[in-house]
Parts: C-alpha cells; sequence; structure tokens
C-alpha cells in the first residue's frame, strides 16, 4: 500500500470570521503534544462561531493550519469512518453560514503516534543540512529514542544539521490516515486517496509523489 501526501487546497476566500484559536494553549495548540488518547481529557476544543461564506458551504474541508488534525465535513468524515485511522478523536466544531445558520463540520483530532508505526528497520534517516539544501549521509536509527538522542547529539556539538528525517518512510501498520509530524504533514493511503476522487471532495490536494509504503498490505 502506497502513501501520499495529503494537504488544503488553500482558499482564504472560503472562511469570513475565524476566531483567534491560537492563543488557547490548554486546547487544540496543547493537544498536539499527546501521544495516546489515554492521556487526553475529554473536553470540548475551542473551535467556536466560525463563520464561511455561504458560497464555500460545501468544501470538505477547512485549512486552519492545525498540526494535529482538521476540521472536515460530514460527507468526508462518513468516509474516513470507513477507513482504518491511527488514534483519533471527533469534536464538534461550530461552523455557521453568514446568515447564521450551522454548517455541519467537525474538527478531526490525529494522536502523534507516527513513530509506533513506522517500520525503523527499513526506514533509512538523515539530517537535513539547510544550508547546502540537502539531505545528509544516512543514519542508523532504531526506534524513536535513537532519533532523538542522535539530534541532541548533532546540537551538542554544533553540527548545522536540522530536522532527522527520511526521503521515503516504511510502516509496519495497516492505516489510511496518518499524522505525520517529522514532514509537517499527513499521510493517506492509496484506498483512502481513491475514495477522496471518486467522491469529488472539495479543497483537497493530494501529491502525485509517493512518500511511504507498507509492503505488507
Amino acid at each position: 500500500m502506497k502513501y501520499y501526501k495529503f494537504r488544503f487546497d488553500v482558499n482564504n476566500d472560503v472562511l469570513k470570521e475565524v476566531p483567534d484559536y491560537t492563543i488557547k494553549e490548554s486546547d487544540t495548540k496543547d493537544l498536539s503534544e499527546f501521544n495516546s488518547l489515554d492521556d487526553i481529557p475529554y473536553f470540548q476544543p475551542y473551535l467556536n462561531d466560525f463563520v464561511i461564506y455561504d458560497k464555500f458551504r460545501n468544501v470538505d474541508i477547512l485549512d486552519l493550519k492545525l498540526s494535529s488534525g482538521f476540521i472536515i465535513s460530514s460527507k468526508f468524515k462518513d468516509i474516513l469512518l470507513k477507513h482504518n485511522l491511527s488514534e483519533h478523536r471527533f469534536y464538534e466544531a461550530n461552523v455557521f453560514s453568514t446568515k447564521g445558520e450551522k454548517v455541519d463540520f467537525h474538527y478531526l483530532f490525529l494522536v502523534n503516534n507516527f513513530y509506533k508505526i513506522l517500520d525503523f528497520e527499513k526506514t533509512k534517516f538523515y539530517g537535513m543540512d539547510w544550508y547546502d539544501n540537502r539531505l545528509t549521509d544516512s543514519f542508523i536509527v532504531k526506534n524513536e529514542k535513537d532519533r532523538v538522542d542522535l539530534y541532541k547529539k548533532l546540537v551538542k556539538n554544533n553540527i548545522d544539521i536540522d530536522i532527522i528525517k527520511s526521503d521515503f518512510y516504511f510502516l509496519n501498520q495497516k492505516v489510511d490516515l496518518i499524522r505525520c509530524d517529522i514532514e509537517s504533514c499527513f499521510l493517506i493511503s492509496e484506498r483512502l486517496k481513491y475514495e477522496i476522487e471518486e467522491n469529488d471532495l472539495e479543497n483537497i490536494i493530494i501529491s502525485e509523489k509517493v512518500y511511504a509504503e507498507n509492503v505488507n498490505w
């Protein structure tokens, strides 16, 4: 099973009013740090009173730069529920038309568990040399602790290499939608990609390049 990067078609004209959710330190911003649903208290995130222009009320995703998830339509939610998602939770999002009518949208939160589903034996890791805009020679990384320790070692020795990443990821679990913090993106399986395209979901862009694969699925 191959995986592609999934992103939003950034359209600044879709939303008329957006509350300043970024200052709410105890809500969606802190949620992004959790790596297990068991650790997350159940509460309603600060996702109130978004106003969407009427002509865009049928879009299927809203681009709000939420690193831990995104706000989606009921149509998209129904499609996702038929697939295998990594650890997640749905919250209601209050989105209204300019006439004050409630529009059905939901906030999908995805747990930060990318390294739990990553096949470290197959995936090669590299440092990112931003000065020369290139990947370095590969590093041996057998688990998440190795990756963190390597990053700390580079910082300690003033080696000008940033994010420890890979040019291609191998996965060991059968999931269709993945939050990939190391790339600051979301990955979708080819079968979910097919569903999105078949159902003509709006405001979504899917990469042509393959970024990951589960060779056993």
